[in-house]
């Protein structure tokens, strides 16, 4: 497989796989069903070839928005003690920042998309606490196992904490998370700022 190909499928699962396990609020029962009408509605947008790139990026964050918590993933990014060394006001710069990045990070990558499909096959219990949303992206160059680790709070409602891809763990920490997202060095030294 070539590194163009590799490295245009890992940009493809990152949309897919943001868009699958941003399900920081969606009650248990529902988590495969919601998750389902979500990637549908999503995969849809992308193959309706009336839309221009821009519509079509609008549509996608407007079907996928909400369900992030883009203030829970700038706080998991940015890493505890860094979040809670920095005042409101820095905490809610970072998060805005944050979420535009991620935002127009997706949407540009949407034009990678080649008639991939997703399954989801299972939501299994995991390791007594958490619960794994086991789907696959199917593609013409072979399919990839995506597994979501879903963790449950009090009032049963759930968050993502670690993605598995083909057996490559993908977890939202700081500098790798956001390097996953950023290749804008302005980002990276604006985060920086904030952080200071």
């Amino acid at each position: 497989m070539s590194n163009i190909f590799k490295d245009s499928l890992l940009k493809i699962l990152i949309i897919l796989l943001t868009i699958s396990s941003s399900s920081y609020a969606i009650q248990k029962e529902d988590i495969k069903t919601q998750m389902e009408n979500k990637i549908d509605k999503v995969l849809l947008v992308l193959k309706d070839k009336t839309l221009s790139k821009e519509e079509m990026k609008k549509e996608v964050i407007t079907i996928v928005d909400d369900t992030f918590d883009f203030d829970l993933m700038a706080k998991i990014a940015l890493g505890k003690d860094a979040w809670n060394s920095i005042d409101e006001a820095k905490q809610k710069e970072f998060s805005e920042v944050f979420e535009d990045k991620i935002k127009k990070s997706y949407s540009d990558k949407l034009e990678l998309y080649n008639d991939q499909k997703v399954k989801i096959l299972t939501l299994e219990p995991y390791n007594n606490t958490r619960l794994q949303l086991k789907t696959e992206l199917v593609g013409k160059e072979g399919n990839y196992s995506i597994n979501d680790m879903i963790s449950s709070t009090k009032q049963n409602f759930i968050q993502v904490n670690k993605v598995i891809v083909n057996r490559l763990t993908i977890t939202p920490k700081t500098r790798e998370f956001i390097a996953i997202f950023s290749s804008n060095p302005p980002f990276i030294a604006k985060t920086a700022a904030i952080v200071i």
